[in-house]
């Protein structure tokens, strides 16, 4: 699993998001487990989730990238992650611009738009090539902090992907998110 942090590291297996954290309300269960490691950044906590909750048991690699990596270096990053197994999943936790709207965290920016249709059309098409050229400053200024995710995904996936699945594209609150499924080479 990749996904956005404030530095670039690897993450303990049975890590946990405190997600009491984020609404008191929720049931103790939902915070840290007793014993693990250090509470995660938010995208892998929420990564860690979605994997309990649709009951894989796995192995798990949890991999944060700073929001200032490079491109070149989120790019060997994906390549080393394909490297690692014949047979593996990666879960990105990335999203676009939060920038769509007036009330968007970042307002209205008329450039979003495009940016998250480039994000959109490259998943669709199984061409990657246009994250591996993401422009990291305009993705900065939009907001788009998971920029680095995409790429290491870029870098995961250097060929085209034969089949793919857009499952969500959509702004709510002024930010883009995209559910998809794209499968690997053979």
């Amino acid at each position: 699993m990749v996904g956005p942090g404030h530095c670039t590291a690897t993450w303990p297996a049975d890590g946990r998001l405190n997600l009491a954290a984020f609404a008191p309300a929720l049931d103790p269960r939902d915070g840290p487990v007793a014993g693990s490691g250090p509470l995660l950044p938010l995208p892998l906590g929420l990564g860690v989730r979605l994997l309990d909750e649709g009951g894989y048991r796995g192995p798990r690699l949890l991999q944060s990238v700073s929001h200032d990596e490079p491109a070149a270096d989120c790019l060997r990053l994906g390549a080393r992650l394909r490297r690692l197994g014949d047979r593996g999943g990666l879960l990105v936790m990335a999203d676009g611009s939060a920038c769509r709207t007036l009330r968007a965290p970042g307002s209205l920016d008329p450039r979003a738009a495009a940016f998250d249709a480039t994000i959109e059309r490259s998943v669709r098409d199984g061409d990657l090539g246009p994250l591996r050229a993401m422009d990291q400053d305009l993705a900065r200024d939009l907001l788009a902090t998971a920029r680095p995710g995409w790429q290491v995904l870029a870098g995961a996936m250097p060929g085209p992907a034969p089949a793919t699945e857009i499952l969500y594209a959509d702004d709510p609150f002024g930010v883009f998110y995209l559910v998809a499924w794209l499968a690997g080479s053979a």
